[in-house]
This record gives C-alpha cells, sequence and structure tokens, in this order.
C-alpha cells in the first residue's frame, strides 16, 4: 500500500492496516479494475491513450481473478475497459502531456512517503481521480480533508487537483451514468442522455437504452460531444481544487502522520478487531479471516505482498 492509503485504511480499521503491510487479496474488484484502466490512460504517452486504459483493464482482467457475484465476468470486464476510455478522455486531451507520479518523499522522522496520487505535467500541482457513484457536499469535505488529499498535498508542498467523475450507480454490475449510457434515437440514431426542456419526464419508450460498449460506430469523442451538448457533461467531470495549508497546519499534519506510522510500525501483535467498520461503508477485504479468528492466507484468498513484488 502507498502511505497515503495505509493511513486512510488505519483509522478505519488498525489490524486491516497492519495486515496490509505484508497481505493482498489475488482477486480485484470491477473498481479496482477500472482505477487501473484510468490510471494508464492519464499516464501513457501513447497518442491513443483511451485505447491504452481499455486495453490496460482487459490485461489485467486476464491476469487476476475479479472478485464479483455478478455472472457475465467477461462483459463486465469490457463494460469497463470501455468506461475507462471514456473517462481518460474526459479527463485529458489526446494533445495534452502525460500526467506524472510523483518521487517518494521523506517525512520527519524518516519515514518515507509513498503517494498514490498523480502530479501534473507541469509538476506544478497534484492531481487525484474520484471515481463515485454520486456527489454531495459530505463527500465533498470527506475526499477534502481525507489523507489521500491532504497528507499528499501537506507531504509535497503542492496544491491539489480532484478530478471528480460520476459514474452513476451500479445494476447487475454496471454502471448506470452518463459515462456508459444512453439513449439512441430509432431513426435518425441520435444519441441523448437527457431532455433539455422538460428534464422531469425522460424519452419516449421507442428510444433506445445503449451502453457505450455496444456500440463501435459511436466515437468516445462524439460520445462526450453528446454529453456536453446535453448539458451532462458538466454534471459527470468536474473538479475541486485543495490548497497548501499554512505552515503550522502542514506541520501538524505531517507530525500526526509520522506518529501513526510509528506505531503502526512497531505494532509487535496483530490489533484487535473493530466490528463497526467491517462492512460500511466498503466491505473490508480482510473480514474473512478476521472474522475467523484466523489470520490472511491462501485458504482465504490472499497471498503475500513480497510474492508479487
Amino acid at each position: 500500500m502507498n502511505t497515503d492509503e495505509l493511513l486512510t485504511q488505519s483509522e478505519t480499521c488498525e489490524r486491516a492496516a497492519y495486515w496490509s503491510l505484508d497481505w493482498q487479496r489475488a482477486k480485484i474488484t470491477f473498481h479496482e479494475l477500472l482505477e487501473v484502466g484510468v490510471r494508464e490512460g492519464v499516464t501513457t504517452s501513447r497518442p491513443d491513450h483511451g485505447e491504452a486504459a481499455g486495453e490496460a483493464v482487459i490485461g489485467l482482467a486476464s491476469e487476476r481473478e475479479i472478485f464479483t457475484t455478478e455472472l457475465g465476468v467477461y462483459d463486465l470486464c469490457i463494460h469497463n475497459a470501455s468506461l475507462a476510455d471514456v473517462v481518460s478522455h474526459a479527463l485529458r486531451k489526446a494533445v495534452d502531456d502525460p500526467w506524472k507520479l510523483p518521487e517518494p518523499t521523506t517525512l520527519h522522522g524518516g519515514h518515507e512517503w509513498a503517494s498514490s496520487v498523480f502530479l501534473s505535467p507541469s509538476g506544478q500541482s497534484l492531481r487525484r481521480v474520484v471515481l463515485v457513484s454520486n456527489w454531495s457536499k459530505d463527500k465533498h469535505y470527506s475526499f477534502c480533508r481525507d489523507w489521500t488529499t491532504i497528507g499528499n498535498v501537506c507531504a509535497y508542498e503542492l496544491p491539489m487537483q480532484l478530478a471528480i467523475c460520476v459514474l452513476g450507480q451500479v445494476r447487475d454490475g454496471k454502471r448506470y451514468g452518463y459515462f456508459s449510457r444512453g439513449y439512441r434515437h430509432p431513426i435518425n440514431r441520435g444519441l441523448r442522455f437527457r431532455k433539455r426542456t422538460d428534464k422531469g419526464n425522460g424519452f419516449k419508450s421507442s428510444w433506445e437504452q445503449i451502453f457505450r460498449e455496444d456500440f463501435d460506430d459511436i466515437s468516445t469523442s462524439d460520445w462526450l460531444s453528446a454529453m456536453h451538448a446535453d448539458g451532462v457533461l458538466s454534471d459527470s467531470a468536474f473538479s475541486v481544487t485543495v490548497d497548501v495549508p499554512s505552515k503550522e497546519a502542514r506541520t501538524h499534519v505531517l507530525d500526526l502522520a509520522a506518529r501513526k506510522l510509528d506505531r503502526l510500525m512497531n505494532l509487535k501483535n496483530v490489533p484487535d478487531e473493530q466490528f463497526t467498520g467491517c462492512s460500511w461503508p466498503t466491505r473490508c477485504g480482510f473480514i474473512s479471516p478476521c472474522h475467523s479468528g484466523q489470520s490472511p492466507n491462501g485458504k482465504f484468498g490472499f497471498v503475500k505482498i513480497s510474492q508479487n513484488t
């Protein structure tokens, strides 16, 4: 785990953070798969960066088993590959330079800070891609204040741009947001997402609901242009800027990070369970061995991180 992810995990459950130092799930979720694709899309030097994003999704899916209860796993991998393509195009134009990855830096006390976020091509600001089902004021403050944002801002003393991508709810494994779903006219084959007037009512039943991956005749740029024309692109992709705090506040955050890392790295025994956060807001990956009174192992679908590096 990167340092910001480890600190976030430790505040949810110290036991999970402790195990995360040595263990990793062999399976990967569709959300993690999508994140890998988008990461490739914004950092690749290939001019067809959207296709590179989709290929990264398919490539990883061929190597790692997917953690899901849904049927039609292959179709869902194609769905996420297509989604990674569209999101990558929304985040970065083909003529834009690739985003960078910040080098690890050293905190007070000697701990190395390894980041999970990006660096702008100019090196003047950090960037973070936030993939969510919906957006709210509570989520705004949560993402702006968590370790992945404020920790990196303080560690590198650089402002951060949060690129928010609203993907819509998941039904049967598919995303039902504007990046992946639209409506097509039965006669002129025009692509629409919502009415520009009378927005309270949907399209007539004659309009066909379509998913992006099923129509190769629609280019990614045309899909995004149609989203813009219907006024949904600005609802689905927008940014939030977090500035560098004052010197005193920055020092406080970094000192706090160092103390938390000291405590975690110096643990001699497995920490006690913390039941409250086991299943909400997200299900803990270590819930099976933890609730069985055991440590992570191959029987529960875990592998040693050292075996993957």
